[in-house]
Order: structure tokens, then C-alpha cells, then sequence
């Protein structure tokens, strides 16, 4: 995703290409929304004299359609700006597929992120001021961590838990496992083999 602060020289360049036609334009509707893609792009974009970039615009925009059911509500029209930088070859055959991989990326990541930063796992941006090596285990650690999270919540055994007790919260039944854990002592048994 190419956010407006970043690469100025390539930004300087794209101010002109960005006020052109769309090279490409899709209607579709959906869910009670006209939706118009325009995609724009632009290949061998110069950066530092070494780098050869592709350069992708898709402008989304969302028309509520007025039907004798929805008849009370006001049009509403939405309309949102996705840029990429790429280093795939771009062109009227693909451009479609590569913004949409650019956009479920994006959602992918940053959901990941949030998700680090909001619900317990603590990211933030001071984890260690020391030691970049500590810093990349760290980061390593939570992610294994997230992932194994992400397994065990979708597993059936917590599936099943929920089912039988639709009022209780991911964040109890794991409060409840860790008081569990600290409080009962493992039973250790040996057995001899002879």
C-alpha cells in the first residue's frame, strides 16, 4: 500500500498520471450497491536510478441503490483511494487481480497487527530498546504464539465448549485454564520398563 508520506520522488511523478482517464473501469452491484472500479497504472517508475517500480490506483466507488425497500433511507455514495507499488508486470489483464491481492493483504497484516497490539498480546512499539536480535525473538515468539491462539480457538475442542455454553468468553475459559495450570500440581507417575 503506498501511503502519501512515503516515496516522494515516485509521488512528484504521479501527480500528472494519477489526473488521467482510467485505463480501465468495472461495474458491478452488490448487496444494494452500484460499485464502479477505476484502475490506473503505470509502469517503469525510476527510483534511485537502480529500482524499476509499477504503480497501481484503483478508486472505488459505492452508490447505495434506492429500492422500495430501503426507499426511507438517503443515497449514500462512498468512495475509497487504493494505491501499490509493485514489482509485478502490470497491464488491462491483470490489474484487477493484483489490487485485490494488494487489498487482502493489506486486511490480512493489518488485522494481524491490531490484533497483536489490542487483545492481550501487548506489540508495542518500545518492546526492547537494547538489542535488535531481542527484539526480532520477541517478535517471532508472539507471532508463534498468535498462530497457535488462532489454532486452538478454531479447534474443535473450544468449538465444542462454546456450543454447550453459548454465554461464555474465549477470555474466561482461558483465565479459567490458567488459574487451572497454577493452582493444581501435575500428577507425575512413573512406570518401570523392564
Amino acid at each position: 500500500m503506498l501511503q502519501n508520506d512515503t516515496l516522494k520522488t515516485v509521488q512528484e511523478e504521479l501527480t500528472l498520471i494519477r489526473r488521467k482517464k482510467p485505463l480501465l473501469e468495472v461495474c458491478t452491484a452488490k448487496k444494494g450497491w452500484r460499485i464502479k472500479h477505476e484502475y490506473r497504472y503505470q509502469s517503469d517508475i525510476k527510483y534511485h536510478k537502480r529500482y524499476v517500480l509499477k504503480w497501481i490506483q484503483l478508486i472505488e466507488t459505492r452508490n447505495r441503490v434506492i429500492t422500495l425497500k430501503n426507499k426511507s433511507s438517503q443515497p449514500k455514495t462512498e468512495i475509497s483511494n487504493f494505491e501499490y507499488v509493485t514489482n509485478l508486470n502490470v497491464d488491462n489483464s491483470n490489474v484487477q487481480e493484483i489490487a485485490l491481492s494488494g487489498r487482502l493483504r493489506w486486511k490480512i497484516e493489518n488485522e494481524g497487527f491490531n490484533t497483536q497490539k489490542c487483545s492481550g498480546y501487548k506489540l508495542g512499539h518500545k518492546i526492547c530498546r537494547k538489542s535488535y536480535t531481542g527484539l526480532k525473538n520477541y517478535y517471532t515468539l508472539l507471532q508463534i504464539g498468535h498462530a497457535i491462539n488462532q489454532l486452538i480457538e478454531k479447534g474443535k475442542c473450544l468449538t465444542e465448549i462454546l456450543k454447550d455454553r453459548p454465554k461464555e468468553s474465549l477470555y474466561n475459559i482461558w483465565r479459567k485454564l490458567i488459574h487451572y495450570m497454577t493452582f493444581t500440581q501435575p500428577v507425575i507417575s512413573c512406570v518401570k520398563i523392564e
